[in-house]
């Protein structure tokens, strides 16, 4: 029967940060006990959750209103737990997703320390703070192998949006962005879904982030507000309270106390008018603005008027330039969208791939044990994209603490693709035009079939206009591995084709 080291129970509502939760503990080479991987179709439900209770060393309650409000955690799960806690005295670590006490689920926590996360959002500085305390219950317990101990904790497993302590700066682009929020320019950062936006901001909004800014602003005090559209935002109309309320929490006075939306406007507006140090406003995921409804414009003017002050600047992320976005037309005729100085994410360059890869702590003096031929190996694979990077140096780094012989290359693609096809997967899907796709379906055609002159006609085309953009394109997901030059494209979007190809070749179809 498999051991596992944490089990995870949560109400099906709270799904999105279970799985979050889930995938960041085995990120770090946790092995955890999560329904949605272990029950399988045919299991009985109770079994699998007896059978995981009894083999997990540490157990995880997700506790929420949602969780309260549940029959089968209230009648199928308490009991369980409450058995499980007796029999073996494994630890329980609550954690609190709004304002439900752990008592108020099971009153035989009344006395067992917990856990906040806020508001229901995925905090990487809270996630760190649990798996320090997971740590230490591992080390007390004594097992014979310490998945947290130095030389086993797999450094590629919290990285980037995850924590921004480990954050990489990105090359150029970073120190552009940079610049401009330095001189209080407004900045849209734009780029496919994991390219970095997300982690950009995140490390903007940090503590050494802030160190970062205010080195190039010489200001010893700025002041920096995060706000996801994704997560945080129920309604539009709410946006300027909830500003203001952020905003608020960062004075020592002159607190927001009130409830409207016009008494928000007055509020912010006196507070940037005063002689306050700066205010950097980060907008992420800014793009899902476009699933509002009847937004209104005044709301974009009002905006566009505080980022007209000394003081105050704002930062977004993007999927597409805002200009672009679907919005209705006069909402789209606001100056706010005017004022702001466009950054393109692309892939890194060589120079950040290398310092991920060799210095994946950036303030430490700690190296991997990768050889060059590694580090060439996995350009060739992910062409250096930020996240593929990341996924092939966990596998690589895994499979040298665990063999001392020469590499398989064979054994690292294999895991690789694992968890890389979903992002291969997502960019076909949603990112990547018919035409683009052609052109990656012709490329790979020719190159299989040796056909050097379509090859060599492929390559001339590239030179067109057409083409150029095509290969860009491809360029900046990591498709393709460079812009000019002889074509390549990456091992990783070749080997995602071939799997398809077996697929479909397979006896299912």
């Amino acid at each position: 029967m498999e051991k596992w080291e944490i089990f995870i129970s949560h109400s099906k509502k709270d799904d999105t940060f279970a799985n979050w939760l889930k995938e960041k503990l085995a990120s770090v080479n946790l092995n955890v006990w999560y329904d949605n991987d272990v029950i399988l179709y045919g299991n009985s439900i109770l079994e699998k959750i007896d059978e995981g209770l009894k083999e997990s060393d540490i157990l995880i309650l997700i506790v929420s209103k949602n969780a309260l409000n549940s029959q089968w955690v209230k009648n199928e799960i308490k009991p369980r737990i409450h058995k499980c806690i007796k029999t073996k005295n494994a630890p329980i670590i609550p954690i609190v997703l709004d304002n439900t006490k752990p008592d108020d689920l099971f009153v035989f926590l009344e006395d067992i320390r917990y856990i906040e996360f806020p508001e229901y959002h995925p905090d990487d500085n809270k996630f760190l703070e649990l798996l320090d305390h997971i740590g230490r219950h591992i080390k007390r317990k004594k097992f014979d192998d310490l998945p947290l101990s130095s030389h086993t904790t797999n450094p590629f497993g919290l990285r980037g949006g995850v924590e921004p302590e480990r954050f990489i700066l990105p090359g150029r682009i970073f120190n552009e962005i940079v610049d401009d929020i330095s001189k209080m320019q407004s900045v849209s950062i734009i780029g496919a879904r994991m390219l970095g936006k997300s982690s950009i901001l995140k490390f903007l909004s940090s503590t050494k982030g802030q160190q970062y800014i205010k080195k190039k602003t010489h200001v010893d005090l700025v002041h920096f507000i995060y706000i996801d559209f994704q997560m945080l935002i129920n309604s539009f109309d709410d946006l300027l309270e909830y500003l203001a309320l952020k905003m608020s929490k960062q004075l020592n006075k002159e607190r927001y106390e009130g409830n409207t939306q016009n008494e928000a406007c007055i509020w912010i507006r006196q507070t940037l008018g005063s002689k306050t140090a700066p205010w950097i406003i980060m907008f992420d995921e800014f793009d899902k603005v476009s699933d509002f409804q009847d937004i209104d414009k005044g709301i974009f003017d009002f905006l566009r008027a505080i980022g007209q002050k000394k003081n105050c600047a704002f930062v977004i992320s993007s999927r597409c330039k805002i200009d672009a976005l679907e919005l209705q037309q006069d909402v789209r005729s606001s100056p706010f969208f005017n004022i702001f100085s466009s950054h393109f994410l692309s892939v890194w360059n060589i120079s950040a791939a290398n310092n991920l890869m060799f210095r994946p702590y950036p303030d430490k003096d700690i190296l991997t044990n990768f050889s060059n031929e590694d580090f060439n190996f996995v350009v060739e694979l992910t062409a250096c994209h930020p996240l593929l990077l990341q996924i092939a140096c966990k596998h690589l780094f895994n499979i040298k603490e665990s063999k001392n012989e020469l590499i398989d290359y064979t054994e690292l693609c294999d895991r690789y693709m694992q968890e890389a096809e979903s992002v291969y997967k997502y960019y076909l899907n949603k990112e990547i035009r018919i035409e683009e796709e052609k052109w990656i379906h012709d490329y790979l055609q020719f190159k299989s079939e040796g056909n050097e002159i379509e090859l060599n006609n492929l390559q001339k085309n590239t030179r067109q206009r057409k083409n150029i953009v095509i290969r860009n394109n491809l360029f900046q997901l990591g498709i393709v591995i460079d812009k000019t030059g002889p074509i390549k494209m990456a091992r990783g979007i070749r080997l995602y084709y071939e799997m398809k190809k077996n697929v479909m070749n397979s006896d299912e179809f």
